[in-house]
Parts: C-alpha cells; structure tokens; sequence
C-alpha cells in the first residue's frame, strides 16, 4: 500500500512538474528566446562587472574630479558625431546632420576636441544616431533580444548596427599601439563609470536581467519612435539614446 501511495505521490509531482514547464514556456518573454543562454551570458557579464569594471569605474570616479571627468565624456561623445551625421542623412533628417556637423566643427577647435561643450549654450544640442536605429525606420524589426559577452544588452538589429558603426567610429581608425588602446580602455571605462547608477538601481529589482532587459528595448523602441515622428528639418528634436 505505502509503495502505491509513493508511486502516486511521484506521478502527481511529475504532473505538476510538467505543467509548470509548460507554463513557463508559455508566458516566457516572446522577445527573448534565447534567454537561457542570454541569462548565462549576462551572469558572466555580470561577475567580469563586480570583480573588475566596477572597481576600476569607481576608483576612475574617485580619482578624477567631476569637471574632468565630464570633459572626458564629452570629448568621446564628441567623437561619436560622424556615426550620428552619416545615420541622420540615412534617415533623411538633414537638420540633425547639419546641426551635428556644425557641433562637431565648432567643439572640435574652440572646444578643445569636445572637452569644452560650446555648441549647447547657443542651441545646438548634441543628437546622437547609429545604424541600428537607422534599419528601424527602415521598418527592418529588431529581432530577437541578445546579450553580448562584454558588451551587454543588444538584438540582432542592434548587433548589425554595431557592425556597421564600426566603420564610422574614428577610435576603430587608431593604430593598435599603447596609446590606441589606452584611448579604447579610457573610453570603455568612462562609458561604464557614466552607467553606475543604472546598475545600481537594476541591482535592487528582484530580476536585474530582466530589468536591463525590458530598458533596453524600451530606450530602443522610443528612439526609432522619435525618428519616425520628427520632420527631417526639425532641429529641436530629443533623441532618447541607449
């Protein structure tokens, strides 16, 4: 009797077993999925973060007063401003490429290659574009949600974005020498010092990866939103970056 009462007991946990799976691979996220293997991607993002980039990013902040590391910020900003001319003509906002190549004229020389942010005070505000953005308003879909060894949340759009940004980005023209690397690294560590907050916060939800997740593709979709809605001579428009 108690041998029939164990094989019920196993047959009823298995049940419930598969039913869980099953509703788990039906309310799984439709974006993501790849999640298993994201997720395993992103653990390991995450612990290169917590014993490495995160050290380095707050001893960065800790050594270099606030000026200067908001000069640094915007003088690789600043060389971000071709991918943004060449991908605000691709989208036929021809008032965006002319207000981002008269900003980038102007911070280039008066502002010490964009340490010094001249442009925004006379109402030229900084607009940044690439390639992924680009496909969707070409109404090319995003795809599935992918998160990148080391360089985190992205899709398939964002990862052909990516590859052709690489091209436009003057720090990709650098010689692979000691001071080409240490211009990437700088750049790396002052683009991960800039996102400490954020982490901070997705490290308090109950699901970090989710969180870092539904941002991303939520930044994402308002950004190929705003390209779609502005006029192509609207100079006034605010660009929600990733």
């Amino acid at each position: 009797m108690s041998r029939i009462i164990r094989l019920s007991g196993l047959i009823l946990l298995l049940s419930v077993t598969a039913c869980a799976s099953s509703l788990d691979a039906e309310f799984r996220d439709t974006r993501d999925p790849y999640e298993d293997v994201n997720r395993h991607i992103y653990a390991f993002n995450d612990t290169l973060d917590q014993y490495l980039l995160h050290p380095l990013s707050l001893g960065y902040q800790w050594v270099l007063p606030t000026p200067v590391d908001q000069g640094i910020t915007r003088f690789f900003s600043n060389l971000n401003s071709p991918t943004t001319i060449l991908n605000s003509l691709l989208q036929n906002k021809l008032g965006t490429a002319g207000q981002t190549a008269l900003r980038f004229a102007l911070n280039s020389s008066i502002g010490l290659a964009g340490f010094i942010d001249i442009a925004t005070p006379l109402g030229w505000p900084q607009h940044q574009e690439d390639f992924a953005q680009t496909l969707g308003t070409w109404g090319i879909p995003s795809g599935p949600y992918l998160v990148l060894p080391v360089l985190g949340p992205s899709s398939v759009r964002g990862l052909t974005g990516r590859l052709a940004d690489w091209w436009t980005e003057p720090l990709n023209a650098l010689p692979n020498d000691v001071p080409g690397y240490t211009l990437r690294g700088l750049s790396l560590l002052d683009r991960h010092a800039d996102l400490l907050a954020l982490r901070q916060v997705a490290g308090q939800t109950l699901d970090p990866y989710s969180f870092v997740r539904d941002a991303y593709l939520q930044r994402r979709a308002s950004a190929i939103r705003d390209s779609v809605s502005q006029a192509p001579d609207d100079w006034d428009d605010e660009f929600v970056y990733d």
